[in-house]
This record gives C-alpha cells, structure tokens and sequence, in this order.
C-alpha cells in the first residue's frame, strides 16, 4: 500500500486522540495507509489547501469534504 501523501500535514493522521479507538485505526488503514486518494481530508487538501480542513471532519466523510469544497470556492 502507498503511504498518503500529505499524512505529515495531516491532523487526523497525527493526533493521538485518533489513536485509541478502532475505528480510527481502521480508518487510517483504509485511507492513510491505503486508498488515500478517497479520503475526504485529502480532497480538501487538493482543492483548496490544508487551512480549509475542519479539525473534525473525518476520512469517509467525503459528502462533507465535496460541500466545503464547493462552498470555498
């Protein structure tokens, strides 16, 4: 699997409090470390910049992540 991209910049990917539980461990399996290209902070991040990502969006919440994006612009 090819490692995101912009995980470095990334709050979700960096920030313990998404370390405990297992949804957020599955969810940077699935879009982190997996098919990151899908994930909605990764979206945003293409289409706008890294100041436009909401602190608590989330990975699968691409629905959000293409209204935000279409609101900024």
């Amino acid at each position: 699997m090819t490692e995101c991209t912009r995980h470095t910049q990334c709050e979700f990917f960096n920030n313990q409090n998404f370390n405990s539980d297992m949804a957020s461990i599955r969810m940077k399996e699935t879009y982190c470390t997996g098919d990151f290209k899908s994930c909605a902070r990764f979206m945003i991040n293409t289409h706008i910049s890294n100041i436009g990502i909401p602190f608590d969006l989330l990975p699968n919440q691409r629905t959000r992540a293409a209204q935000l994006i279409s609101n900024l612009k």
